[in-house]
């Protein structure tokens, strides 16, 4: 828990609380567990409405205990958080993704049986098209890219340096530095030959709601200094709930999402926030340090745990 100075005029509002804790007063420490002045119920800055900020204890909520769990340097490039752009390559094995083909729904297109994506996003995906095919009678979505290997990558790369003559690009990520080495991106087209997806007109829907389902645009326009690729309407990201919404409500790019998440360490303050799925959740940051990381974790709540590719976890607690 972090110290803060006490005022005179607080001193009684501690002891009280002390003593209903402990049963007695603890004299220049307040050992149970007191939410700050700006804790439950006030706004995070640069959040989304629902989202609160809670200090106990160790961070969260006063209900709620916690476990550790062993990490290994490794697990940092294992879950739907992980950061790739040309300055972070992926350092993980071969993550878990399937032929979407063989999940999907009848609501979009797949180029064929080897495009392949994560079987959670998978699930997600077939939510939004089924709804974009409800709310514009439109079907004609077809996924046209998935995960990819070093080598994939390493040829596409230069097919493009190839065409443009330049020593590097903008437009296709470095081999080894591509978000689609993590098996979360996914890339849009549309069915018919010559027909590619600008997220405009009809399709400007899937763009402006995706963050409901779990999907970020991963290379907005704006952000193209911090992403280091130009605008690309039709690469999609999923990094689950109630992160995407955060990162919309924000008009974050992932760069700067995980810069932000490093706000609430599980010492600290936890961020709360409401998912488009209605689920609460409960956010925190674990640095990591060493080999053998340790990292709290719920001891009777569902959670899901990501690393960020880069320097920590993000626990992500479903309330």
């Amino acid at each position: 828990m972090k110290k803060r100075k006490i005022r005179y005029g607080r001193v009684a509002l501690l002891l009280l609380s002390a003593l209903v804790c402990f049963g007695a007063a603890v004299i220049g420490v307040t050992a149970c567990l007191v939410q700050s002045p700006e804790g439950a119920g006030a706004s995070v800055p640069g959040s989304a409405p629902n989202s609160t900020l809670y200090r106990a204890g160790s961070g969260g909520r006063a209900d709620l205990s916690y476990n550790i769990l062993r990490k290994g340097a490794s697990d940092l490039s294992k879950g739907e958080l992980v950061l790739v752009n040309n300055e972070i390559a992926f350092q993980g094995a071969a993550p878990e993704a399937v032929s979407i083909y063989e999940g999907k729904n009848s609501f979009y297109y797949v180029k064929d049986k080897n495009v392949l994506l994560n079987p959670t996003a998978i699930k997600s995906l077939n939510r939004l098209m089924q709804d974009f095919s409800a709310e514009t009678n439109v079907s004609d979505v077809m996924m046209i890219s998935g995960l990819r290997s070093y080598e994939k990558q390493q040829s596409l790369y230069r097919e493009e340096l190839s065409k443009t003559g330049q020593s590097s690009s903008t437009l296709v990520a470095k081999p080894g530095h591509s978000e689609h080495h993590t098996g979360y991106a996914v890339d849009f087209g549309l069915y018919g030959q010559g027909r590619e997806f600008d997220g405009t007109g009809v399709y400007r829907w899937i763009n402006e709601n995706c963050h409901r389902y779990g999907f970020i645009l991963r290379y907005p326009s704006e952000k193209s200094n911090l992403t280091f690729i130009d605008y690309e309407p039709w690469h999609f990201r999923y990094v689950g709930h109630p992160h995407a919404e955060l990162i919309a409500a924000n008009g974050f790019c992932l760069e700067e999402y995980i810069a932000y998440l490093r706000q609430f360490p599980y010492e600290g303050e936890h961020l709360q926030a409401t998912g488009a799925d209605g689920q609460s959740y409960e956010l925190y940051y674990v640095a990591a340090k060493g080999e053998d990381i340790s990292v709290p974790v719920p001891a009777s709540n569902a959670y899901r745990i990501s690393g960020n590719n880069l320097d920590g976890f993000i626990v992500t607690v479903i309330l």
